[in-house]
Order: structure tokens, then C-alpha cells, then sequence
């Protein structure tokens, strides 16, 4: 990914970039796809074939705006820990202290940007998978390597929109008459979709890394989230089932030094973006989590709750590595320091954003043995994670409920501040109202989902608004 930007990149996905831009405008709605004969010469050969999917990376991990929040950088993690319990934030915004109060407007900018970014990038891996399928002049190897990729990126895109506002359409082609009119899928349909783009996506990727970096998805990376969506809608078996199979290859290892997780050579990463070359900010989670010093107030950071930074034990290795700490007219405040490279000189960083990384899985299996009354096998993967934090283990836990509650507990301090682990496992887990009440007053069920943005909604008449929202 280290040379997304440069000038013979661009030429090759200038038309898909074009027209991620112009699909930005109107999200469901994008400009007419391009000619066949365009599509033939972008994937005639395997150098541009790869090119053009990869410029698919370079727009998921920059930021067309440094004030508005992405949806595959920083985005998700910031508003859903507003959301949650996990971040308040240090100035006066609006539009972000309606995610903080659970009182989400349809017109809320915020919502509209994630929306709409979702849909821009869905519609160019639309283009780049047609393109490749129709393609008859790439290798068989690159072929498969790069459908699997995309097919991995649907999957992706797709379980974060519907965990985000529930039923949505489903968007598997880039052509613009049908995209403008989809309605909503059921979860049903939504999982399914994913479920079927994962499965294939399994059967074509190889289990290495197609570069030195673990920068794009292999073979594991589809597996991994075939795991989480299994454990989603309560497929015990076989969330089990992948889980304990990338844990049994040993192919990734916890790191014992925390500092390290986060690093690009963490050997728990299973995968992560890479900082763009040209992009003086390093991890935007980093340059908007971490502070340097207090000078310049915080109307722009964000802090974490008493309610997280007090659920650590003071042993915690998490809250002594993970959580930063800055003083201002002699008060402390905590914040997120997983990331701890707030700027950083192209090429020289050494961390990436991490989107899928080992512990999670241990999460995984012990919920589904859990759930399966398999309970000693679940607690042992607790204590795994407890370990490596530098805790006690757990003594035997004999009741499921107990056990799912000390999981939860676990899972908040392993993962705060991640990709909107809290958020999704309030609302999973069924005891989001009454966890948030305790801090935010009265919560409506209806707000553990985004409202459709407004503007979407007037373009595309098939789309109806979740239930609650005005």
C-alpha cells in the first residue's frame, strides 16, 4: 500500500476514484458506470488490476476531511464510543453531543458522511469485482487473489452499515439504475449476503499475505470475520468452529508487551491499514485520540468516561499502557492512548491501524462455549486475556449468565475505543438500555440504531426510515 498515492496509481484509478466522488454526492446514486472499454483496460493486466484495488485501500483509509469522522478511519470507533460509554468529548459540538445523548437527528451530518462513504466504496469494489470476473487477461492467481480481496470488502462494508442502522440495502453492483432504487434488506438477507461473500471469499484466498505487510486480507482475515458474524447471529458451532481453527494454526500469537499491539509488526494483527504515504497524520485514530500537551485546550479531543477509565483494576497492564493521561488547571484527563504517534513522516511510521487482531477471538470462542454451557473451556480463554494483562485468572465459574457477564466486563477493557466493539455488544447482548441509563438518563430502544440520513431518504423513495426517527 505504500505507493497508493503516486502519480501512476492515480492514472490507473482515476476513473474509479472519479466516481467514488461523484457517488459521495448521492451515495446509492452514482454517476453511470463506465464503459466496458475503460473496465478492459484498467484490468488488463495483473499490475493494473492490482493497482485498482488497491486504490480501493487508499480511499477507505484517508479522510477527504479532517473534521468529519470516516467510515473505515476513525468514524465508527469515535461516534459508537460517543454512543456508548466509552468517550466524551472535550469541546462544544452539536452534532457530536447527539450521538453523547442518544438524541440522533436524521439531518445529523455525521450520519450522512458514514452513510454515504459506505456507498461510494461499495460501488467502486462493485466496479472492481465485475471488472475482474470479465476480465480474461489476468492470472489465475491474481484473479482469485483480488476477487477474494473484494469479496472480503463487501463483506466488511456491509456488516458495519447493518450493525449501524440495521436493515439496509444491499449493494452488489455498480449499476446506477439499480442502486438508485434499492430498499432495505432484512437481517436475514443482509447476514446472508455477507455470509455468502465471506464463504467464497475463503475459498480463493490464499493463506499468505499478498505483500511483506498485513496490509490486505489472506485467507485468515476471511475466516476471522466468518467467526464474528457467526457468533452475530448466534451460530455457536460454527463461530466456534473458525475461531478455534485460526487459534489452533498458531499462525498469530498475543503479544506480552502491549506497547507492541498496535505496532505494524504485531504479531496479534490479523489485519490493518497502512497510513497513507502522503498523509502527515499517521493513524487518524492516533492523531485524534492522543495529546501531546494541554496548551491549545481540547475543543477537538476526546476523553474517556469515569465509567471505563474506573472499571480497570490499577494492576491492569491495559490502563497502564493503553490509557493516556494530561493535566489542565490541575485536573487530569484520560484518553485513549492505544495509538501513541499523533504525526508522523511518510514512511517512517510505525503503527497501522488495526482492524482485526488475534485476542478478539479468544472473545469468540469462550462466548461461544458459554453460550453452549461449555463453561470451563470458556473461562479458560478469560483468563488467557486476563494474563496477558497482567491479572489473576478467574476461579471456576459454574452459571453461563456469570460468565457472560465477566466476558463482557473483559471484552469492554481488551477492546475500548476499537471499532465500535461496545456499541455492538450493548445492543447484542441485550442490556444496552439499562447499562447506558445508569449514566445518561432515559434511552429509547429505538436509538441502538442510526436514523437512514434525511438526504438519502429524499433521493431514494424505496428507503424507509428506521422506526422512532421523525
Amino acid at each position: 500500500m505504500s505507493k497508493y498515492l503516486t502519480k501512476a496509481i492515480l492514472v490507473k484509478v482515476f476513473v474509479l476514484q472519479l466516481i467514488v466522488s461523484v457517488a459521495c454526492r448521492r451515495s446509492l446514486e452514482p454517476a453511470p458506470p463506465i464503459s466496458s472499454i475503460t473496465t478492459e483496460k484498467v484490468f488488463i493486466d495483473d499490475k493494473s488490476a492490482v493497482s485498482a484495488v488497491n486504490g480501493i485501500y487508499s480511499k477507505m483509509n484517508d479522510d477527504l476531511n479532517i473534521s468529519s469522522f470516516d467510515f473505515c478511519n476513525r468514524g465508527i470507533t469515535v461516534l459508537t464510543g460517543l454512543s456508548s460509554d466509552e468517550l466524551t468529548p472535550g469541546g462544544v459540538n452539536p452534532s457530536l453531543n447527539q450521538f453523547l445523548r442518544n438524541d440522533l437527528m436524521k439531518d445529523n451530518g455525521y450520519i450522512l458522511y458514514l452513510w454515504q462513504r459506505a456507498y461510494a466504496f461499495l460501488y467502486q469494489i462493485n466496479m472492481c469485482i465485475e471488472g475482474l470476473e470479465n476480465s480474461k487477461s489476468l492470472s489465475e492467481n491474481t484473479a482469485n487473489q483480488l476477487v477474494g480481496e473484494t469479496l472480503f470488502l463487501r463483506a466488511f462494508i456491509h456488516f458495519y452499515l447493518f450493525n449501524l442502522y440495521g436493515d439496509i440495502p444491499i449493494a452488489t453492483t455498480s449499476d446506477w439504475r439499480t442502486n438508485s432504487q434499492l430498499g432495505r434488506s432484512s437481517q436475514e438477507m443482509v447476514y446472508g449476503q455477507i455470509l455468502k461473500d465471506l464463504t467464497k471469499a475463503d475459498s480463493l484466498l490464499p493463506v499468505e499475505y499478498p505483500t511483506a505487510e498485513r496490509v490486505r486480507p489472506n485467507k485468515f482475515a476471511a475466516q476471522f470475520l466468518l467467526a464474528r458474524v457467526y457468533l452475530f447471529v448466534g451460530d455457536w458451532d460454527k463461530s466456534r468452529f473458525f475461531a478455534d481453527k485460526l487459534i489452533s494454526t498458531n499462525f498469530y500469537l498475543l503479544e506480552d508487551d502491549l506497547n507492541n499491539v498496535f505496532k505494524k509488526n504485531s504479531k496479534e494483527s490479523i489485519l490493518q491499514f497502512k497510513p497513507l504515504d502522503l498523509d502527515p497524520y499517521a493513524t487518524m485514530e492516533g492523531n485524534t485520540f492522543f495529546i501531546e500537551n494541554a496548551d491549545n485546550g481540547f475543543n477537538y479531543n476526546f476523553f474517556l468516561t469515569d465509567k471505563l477509565l474506573n472499571s480497570f483494576d490499577l494492576s491492569d497492564k491495559r490502563k497502564q499502557t493503553w490509557i493516556g493521561t494530561v493535566e489542565r488547571e490541575s485536573q487530569h484527563f484520560y484518553f485513549p492512548a492505544k495509538y501513541k504517534i499523533k504525526y508522523g513522516q511518510p514512511g517512517s511510521i510505525d503503527e497501522y491501524y488495526v482492524v482485526f487482531r488475534y485476542a478478539e477471538l479468544f472473545f469468540i470462542r469462550a462466548e461461544s462455549n458459554a453460550r453452549m454451557n461449555q463453561l470451563s473451556m470458556a473461562l479458560d480463554d478469560l483468563n488467557r486475556i486476563r494474563l496477558r494483562a497482567g491479572l489473576p485468572v478467574k476461579n471456576v465459574i459454574d452459571d453461563s449468565e456469570e460468565l457472560l457477564k465477566e466476558l463482557a466486563s473483559e471484552k469492554r477493557k481488551e477492546f475500548f475505543s476499537e471499532w465500535g466493539h461496545r456499541w455492538f455488544d450493548l445492543k447484542r447482548w441485550g442490556f444496552g438500555k439499562s447499562i447506558l441509563e445508569l449514566s445518561k438518563g432515559t434511552i429509547n430502544n429505538f436509538y441502538f440504531l442510526y436514523p437512514i440520513p434525511a438526504a438519502e431518504l429524499l433521493v431514494n423513495p424505496n428507503i424507509k426510515q428506521n422506526p422512532g426517527y421523525n
